[in-house]
């Protein structure tokens, strides 16, 4: 009888966080929508690599976990409530980090400050389109509305096979300006190259 009790308590445990799980909201559109990390960029520049936050690898926030984005591969890890601003990072053969301007995601995650989030050359959400040319290059454009500025960068790795071996790793930084400000900015490291 204990085994039938055990086995019985174990199936609705695992019915009811799988019940749990297909109830929370779908992040795709509301992440992809702010951040246009999933869109294929044309690279304004190559420039030096350049982190988000701060101004190395070991600053990114990723391994983070959060509230699943879409299939999971992104993670909302923080919102900022006062400034209606979310950080989400990826770490699947990647080191990515997002922060976005975007309304209330519906989840709860921990409220930070992010107002002040940057990367090592100091943009920022809020940042104008002219700070931005200034600190990566680029021809400015007359543009108005919305619209995505993307730049390139190496980044040097390590294989982990023994031995290890130096690689180049392909980063991009993807800044979505709107009203002439930038809304989002996305810093994606693919470490596809040290596996």
């Amino acid at each position: 009888m204990r085994s039938f009790w055990g086995t019985s308590l174990t199936v609705l445990i695992l019915v009811a966080t799988l019940g749990a799980a297909g109830n929370a909201p779908d992040l795709s559109d509301w992440f992809f929508g702010a951040t246009a990390a999933h869109q294929s960029q044309t690279a304004a520049a190559t420039i030096k690599p350049d982190y988000l936050p701060g101004s190395s690898m070991r600053s990114m926030h990723c391994g983070a976990s959060g509230v699943p984005i879409g299939g999971g591969i992104w993670q909302l890890v923080k919102y900022d409530r006062k400034h209606s601003i979310g950080l989400a990072a990826a770490s699947t053969d990647q080191c990515s980090v997002a922060v976005f301007k975007a309304p209330p995601p519906g989840v709860t995650v921990p409220d930070a400050d992010l107002s002040q989030v940057g990367t090592g050359r100091g943009v920022r959400i809020g940042s104008t389109f002219e700070e931005l040319v200034a600190a990566y290059g680029g021809k400015p454009v007359e543009k108005s509305g919305r619209f995505v500025v993307a730049y390139a960068a190496t980044v040097p790795g390590t294989t982990v096979a023994s031995p290890p071996k130096k690689v180049d790793n392909a980063e991009s930084l993807i800044f979505v300006i709107e009203n002439g400000k930038v809304r989002a900015m996305t810093a994606s490291i693919d470490l596809g190259n040290e596996f």
